[in-house]
């Protein structure tokens, strides 16, 4: 069944933890799917599986962590599940305690969603900078410094070092042959034809400076949980 998001109106399936459209946490979700972890013991499980390990995502399941900085869900002495964050000064805010174990864990389930969200998108913004970044500050290749645009002033020059000595060669032949008259001898024209062609042997491959990595791309599919840093998450908020 489809639902609709609450904050930017798409339509998607109720099993989905959060939207697709806009990331924002499904609040119809459909708990008895096999995608999404019902208890601490499934969640927990689910972390081991993606790498997501608390000194690193800062995210404590089935753990009652008391330093600063810190996501967690456990189950206190009374049977109740406590989902809380520590804030960078230490102190804690309960976001939920009780006996719905399955609501406790969807709850930080879907926190732990949106820090993913919220960690790629940063990721991908970083990738994009350093891209643009090397672009702009790498030398100009060879291949481009050869075939750059000459000035005008060049091609002036270079036609002038041309017809100059045509000029100059036809005014002298044209008085040599006037002063030689009929004494001149006769010359049969023959036709030679150069085989001009241009140089192909150069190799560009490889003619570049080597200061692009094109492994900077704006995708995010390399994202792991190794890229996780915590520091970008808000940890002076309530939840």
């Amino acid at each position: 069944m489809k639902v609709k998001c609450d904050y930017c109106g798409s339509y998607f399936e109720d099993t989905k933890a959060m939207c697709p459209y806009c990331a924002a946490s499904n609040n119809y979700i459909r708990r008895t799917t096999e995608d999404i972890p019902g208890t601490i013991e499934e969640l927990k499980y689910y972390c081991d599986q993606n790498g997501f390990i608390s000194e690193k995502t800062r995210f404590f399941i089935d753990e009652d962590y008391e330093g600063a900085k810190a996501f967690g869900i456990y189950r206190n002495a009374s049977g109740e599940c406590v989902v809380y964050k520590n804030k960078s000064d230490g102190s804690r805010s309960i976001h939920y305690q009780g006996k719905d174990e399955a609501y406790a864990v969807n709850e930080i389930f879907l926190k732990l969603q949106t820090e993913i969200v919220n960690q790629k998108n940063v990721y991908k913004n970083e990738r994009i900078n350093r891209n643009n970044y090397i672009e702009q500050h790498q030398p100009e290749k060879e291949e481009n410094k050869l075939y750059a645009p000459l000035p005008r002033w060049a091609y002036a020059l270079g036609l002038a070092v041309i017809i100059v000595p045509i000029i100059a060669l036809s005014i002298h032949w044209h008085y040599f042959k006037k002063s030689m008259g009929d004494d001149l001898p006769r010359v049969h024209a023959v036709s030679h034809t150069e085989d001009y062609r241009s140089d192909d042997s150069y190799d560009y491959e490889g003619s570049g400076n080597g200061y692009y990595n094109d492994s900077w791309d704006s995708s995010t599919d390399d994202w792991s949980s190794d890229d996780w840093d915590s520091d970008l998450t808000d940890w002076d908020s309530d939840w």
